[in-house]
């Protein structure tokens, strides 16, 4: 899928969350929604300021209504900071360095697709528009099901900025991850897989959290207990089948 296309899927993904309705297809960023690999949306090859722009407020709002999912770092573009470029990027606004062989260097930013399909069922959750009658087998059934008819604020977002403030770094953000992993990790030598956990789970990280102690108290195995809590967490609020769930809970508690 090339970029032009990853985009109009993120925002898709965001529409979707303010109430639009959407083919299945156009929420769905490869061909399954249990890829959790790492994706980086490129920057295009020419510049245009427009764009970047549009690019900038778009991660913006994802970052609001999913905060945590999307991880910010610094990238060396192919753009010359030409002092006519560097007079038409400051019109948009747009924060950015200079390397030394005099190229932009802007915010970019990497996301788990998994994580992000997660929280967006979790803010169905939260928006209180699942139901609760019903057992769904993918996030297929799950998105098609359930409608959002107004804009709900990110629970997750109030939770993060109680602690941190609003304007955060990746690196408070982070601070803050490992902050809450050092409660848990007696049961999980994983920092990598706790940030994954939290990027996908939010405010609602620490509920699993306690699950996973349950169950490490009776079993005494890290990996039952994580994926036995993560699969607990996604059929109870999220209303997936055991089967789904726990095939969910594998893609995200192997070792990293």
């Amino acid at each position: 899928m090339d970029i032009f296309n990853k985009i109009n899927v993120l925002k898709n993904i965001l529409n979707y969350t303010e109430g639009e309705v959407f083919d299945i297809n156009d929420l769905k960023l490869s061909d399954s929604f249990i890829d959790n690999k790492k994706l980086v949306i490129p920057f295009s090859n020419d510049f245009m300021a427009s764009d970047l722009k549009e690019r900038v407020i778009l991660f913006n709002k994802l970052r609001t209504v999913f905060p945590g999912v999307f991880i910010v770092k610094k990238e060396k573009t192919t753009y010359k900071a030409t002092l006519i470029n560097k007079i038409i990027i400051k019109t948009t606004g747009i924060n950015y360095k200079v390397s030394e062989d005099n190229n932009f260097v802007l915010n970019n930013y990497s996301f788990y697709s998994l994580s992000l399909y997660i929280r967006l069922a979790l803010h169905l959750v939260d928006s209180d528009v699942i139901n609760r009658t019903k057992e769904y087998g993918s996030f297929e059934e799950l998105f098609m099901d359930c409608k959002i008819d107004k804009t709900s604020p990110s629970t997750t977002n109030e939770w993060i900025t109680s602690y941190i403030g609003k304007d955060y770094s990746e690196g408070q953000l982070i601070d803050f991850i490992d902050k809450i992993y050092d409660e848990y990790k007696h049961i999980l030598k994983q920092p990598k897989m706790f940030r994954l956990l939290f990027r996908s789970f939010g405010r609602h990280i620490e509920n699993v959290c306690n699950s996973a102690f349950d169950y490490y108290m009776e079993c005494r195995e890290i990996d039952v207990s994580w994926t036995n809590a993560v699969a607990d967490y996604l059929v109870e609020h999220c209303r997936f089948n055991i089967d789904y769930a726990v095939s969910l809970a594998s893609a995200l508690t192997v070792r990293q």
